[in-house]
């Protein structure tokens, strides 16, 4: 969770002042947090099945989310990827 986190936070915090934002995770706790931070929008990729807690915090915070069903787990259907990447923060 921290290595998602650390990865996503700096971003946030420099880009949603000026944007909406949404966020895709399966996770509540990276949910939470990106919330905190002013995210508008999330998109739960596993069809909220992956973390119990997900609707706990959608409802505490009482946000609009997507539910979006995934029939692999991300970590491994895309670790033979290389994706380019771009600086934008």
């Amino acid at each position: 969770m921290n290595e998602e986190w650390n990865r996503i936070k700096k971003i946030i915090k420099n880009i949603n002042k000026k944007i909406p934002l949404s966020i895709d995770t399966r996770k509540s706790e990276i949910m939470d947090k990106a919330i905190n931070l002013g995210v508008k929008l999330i998109n739960d990729v596993s069809g909220l099945n992956y973390d119990s807690k997900t609707i706990e915090v959608l409802k505490k915070n009482k946000i609009p989310f997507v539910i979006q069903h995934s029939q692999s787990v991300p970590a491994v259907s895309y670790t033979h990827l290389t994706l380019p990447t771009k600086r934008i923060v």
